[in-house]
C-alpha cells in the first residue's frame, strides 16, 4: 500500500445525495488497496451540513480502515461551511 487513489463523489453534497455518496465511499474504502486515498471536492458544486457530516465521516472510516483521507480542491463555499460550523481543521487533519 504505498500509492493513492482518488475518490470523486457527486457534484452534489446535500441531504439528498449523503446516502448515494456514503455508500459509494465506504465501497471505495473496502476495496482500494491503498494507504492514501483523496477527496477531490473539485466538482462539488452545492454543499451542506450533511455534506460535511459526509466528509467528517469520510475522515472517520478512513481511520476505521487504518487508511488517510485527504480532502483536496475544496470549493470556497465549502471552506465557509465547515469554519463557520468549526470543523474546518478537522477536515484538513491527516493523521491514521
Amino acid at each position: 500500500m504505498d500509492r493513492d487513489s482518488i475518490f470523486v463523489p457527486t457534484s452534489q453534497l446535500t441531504f439528498d445525495t449523503v446516502p448515494l455518496n456514503s455508500k459509494k465511499l465506504l465501497n471505495y474504502l473496502r476495496n482500494q488497496d491503498v494507504s492514501v486515498i483523496k477527496l477531490d471536492l473539485s466538482g462539488v458544486l452545492q454543499c451542506d451540513s450533511a455534506g460535511l457530516a459526509l466528509l467528517l465521516e469520510a475522515k472517520r472510516l478512513a481511520h476505521a480502515y487504518k487508511k488517510i483521507v485527504i480532502i483536496e480542491s475544496m470549493p470556497s463555499n465549502i471552506e465557509t461551511l465547515a469554519q463557520f460550523c468549526g470543523i474546518k481543521t478537522m477536515l484538513h487533519e491527516c493523521a491514521i
